[in-house]
């Protein structure tokens, strides 16, 4: 669970988010493993009205006694503004890697379509690369180039997304965590570039109940068309794992964001913006 509040520059005004996130995994003897994760989040600019957001994602793979491991991934966006019509993007597609204990690499290709429908003709196709590591018990660092490409009428648009993040786990409940994502959209003069750095603590530490407290402090850098604008957030998240899992780095926090991406380029931006 997570609450951001934003500031834009040059007069922009404030922006509050409340977001849900949700991750998680079977594994299954077969060695077929099943992958989920989502985010919904209610975004509510000063002067203007809310903006409701959603971000699922599934995966279903298989891994062979080397490592190897093929599947396909199934990912749905949805956009409503109040008092305007939504816009839904669903990708999927194929993917393949190699995991072990502490290295994971994921090749994808595959193509999105979107309510309401592109022009006549127009394709989006998305393909990427995302890669894990865990140097030790206590430092994990991952990263992401992905590019979705939509062509069509003689032209296309490329919006390509790169990231980086990692988390540091120091002793007595706290750890550290920071990443850094850059979305760029071709032939318009557009891009934007979102840091973030944060620190959490586990509350197993103080109490009986597992859950990390974080805090992260995020600045995302706007130029569009020769104009520019800054918007400084600062994000609060509570974060409970479960099964097992780890709670670093914190769902609702752009280092997450970069290791762990969507599977086209405008969602993962969005994600790690928000």
């Amino acid at each position: 669970m997570g609450y951001a509040h934003s500031s834009v520059s040059n007069g922009g005004g404030d922006i509050s988010s409340f977001t849900l996130d949700g991750a998680g995994s079977v594994s299954f003897d077969s060695g077929v493993h099943l992958g989920f994760d989502g985010t919904i989040a209610k975004i509510d600019p000063d002067g203007a009205g809310d903006l409701d957001a959603m971000d699922l994602g599934l995966t279903l793979n298989y891994q062979f006694n080397n490592g190897a491991v093929v599947g396909g991934y199934l990912d749905h966006a949805s956009l409503d503004p109040t008092g305007a019509g939504s816009l839904d993007v669903t990708s999927y597609g194929l993917s393949g890697g190699y995991v072990t204990n502490q290295f994971g690499i994921e090749l994808f290709l595959g193509e999105s379509e979107t309510s309401p429908s592109l022009p006549a003709g127009a394709d989006w196709v998305d393909y990427g690369v995302n890669i894990r590591y865990a140097a030790s018990e206590q430092f994990r660092v991952g990263g992401h180039y992905i590019n979705s490409e939509i062509s069509g009428g003689g032209g296309s648009v490329d919006i390509s997304s790169w990231g980086l993040g990692g988390s540091y786990s120091f002793a007595n409940g706290f750890s550290g965590f920071a990443g850094v994502n850059h979305l760029d959209i071709s032939n318009v003069n557009a891009d934007a570039t979102t840091y973030g750095i944060g620190v959490g603590y586990s509350l197993d530490r103080v109490m009986s109940a597992s859950a990390m407290l974080s805090l992260e402090l995020a600045r995302t850098d706007v130029s569009l068309g020769g104009g520019s604008a800054d918007v400084d957030t600062v994000r609060l998240g509570v974060t409970v794992p479960l099964g097992g899992a780890n709670a670093e780095p914190p769902l609702n926090s752009v280092s997450r964001s970069v290791m762990s991406p969507r599977h086209n380029a405008v969602s993962t931006g969005l994600d790690a913006a928000f």
